[in-house]
């Protein structure tokens, strides 16, 4: 179930609040590297944009990899936590601040 969506294999071992949150970091960092690496960016700007798409592609394949594993940890029996308290809460704070300073490079090359 992990495989398809990350957090969906901690939601079926109990930890839905965990899941939840995998679950909707990966449709956002999936969902915004789709549309900065597929959508044809304008001249300038554009390889600011494709940085950040890089980044939040790169973001969504450790959410995916990190959720896999502790969901197989789990099915072992290790109830462990991977990732300390608040880990994600700080991943997501970094990549708000990638998003804002990408986007913010982009709307400056634009107005040369």
């Amino acid at each position: 179930m992990n495989c398809v969506l990350p957090g969906a294999g901690l939601w079926r071992f109990g930890r839905a609040g965990a899941g939840v949150a995998r679950a909707l970091l990966f449709l956002w960092t999936l969902g915004l590297s789709v549309l900065f690496l597929v959508r044809p960016p304008s001249a300038a700007g554009g390889a600011g944009i494709r940085a950040v798409g890089g980044v939040f592609a790169l973001a969504a394949a450790s959410v995916w990899l990190v959720s896999l594993l502790e969901t197989m940890r789990l099915a072992d029996g290790d109830d462990r936590p991977m990732l300390p308290n608040g880990a994600l809460t700080w991943f997501s704070a970094a990549l708000t601040g990638v998003l804002f300073l990408g986007l913010i490079a982009a709307a400056m090359s634009g107005r040369g």
